[in-house]
């Protein structure tokens, strides 16, 4: 589970800088030419991966096999956050869901300028702008103390995953 904590904890360095080269840390109110090139798809996308893998390393601290024969266990193959939020177990309230399907959405839909097929479930607009970084912080932060209570030995201390790499 550790390597799978590492690599997340690299996305959110990631996009922690990224959120710091905005003035604003969720969106771009300005009509600028600079403020269209806030890069807050390219940090939602990154939390988005962060969560899908502090998720898998839970799953596999639970005892999920991570590997089926040299190739990744299809069954961890998603990019659906709530379907493996739902099997690690872990509590889900509707602004959870919410959440987790907006960043869904993120990874599929902001690694491309246009989306890869119509998506009747896309979130709206709004919901995307106002996307709270606070709560997927504390997402990943929750998904992290359930995998140190399951593998105390072999995960990283806890840490406030909003400010790595920002200090």
């Amino acid at each position: 589970p550790i390597l799978w904590q590492w690599t997340a904890r690299s996305f959110i360095c990631a996009a922690n800088i990224l959120r710091a080269q905005c003035r604003t840390p969720d969106v771009s109110t300005s009509a600028s030419a600079d403020g269209l090139w806030k890069p807050h798809n390219g940090m939602r996308l990154l939390y988005g991966l962060a969560l899908e893998n502090l998720l898998e390393g839970l799953l596999i601290a639970n005892g999920v096999q991570p590997t089926s024969s040299g190739k990744l266990n299809k069954q961890l193959k998603t990019h659906d956050l709530a379907k493996l939020w739902k099997w690690a177990g872990l509590p889900m309230d509707v602004n959870t869901e919410r959440i987790l399907k907006i960043l869904r959405w993120s990874i599929v839909v902001d690694k491309y300028p246009v989306g890869t097929a119509p998506d009747p479930a896309a979130p709206s607009p709004f919901w995307v702008a106002v996307m709270d970084v606070e709560a997927i912080g504390r997402l990943m932060s929750a998904v992290e103390d359930a995998l140190r209570a399951k593998e105390p030995v072999h995960t990283f201390e806890k840490s406030d995953l909003l400010n790595l790499c920002r200090e």
